[in-house]
């Protein structure tokens, strides 16, 4: 998927200008050791409580 048909037209991300050739990067990891419970906006009021 495109930069443009991900995020409309993002004027900060045409590559133009002085420091045009830095690199925009990303990343984001959810992760955790619950085994068995599933995330809170999945899991019922009993499995949120074993987890809080």
């Amino acid at each position: 998927m495109s930069m443009k048909r991900s995020m409309g037209d993002p004027a900060w991300a045409d590559a133009s200008g002085p420091e045009s050739e830095i690199i925009l990067s990303t990343r984001i990891r959810l992760a955790r050791n619950v085994a068995g419970i599933p995330f809170s906006h999945r899991a019922n009021p009993d499995e949120r409580a074993l987890v809080f």
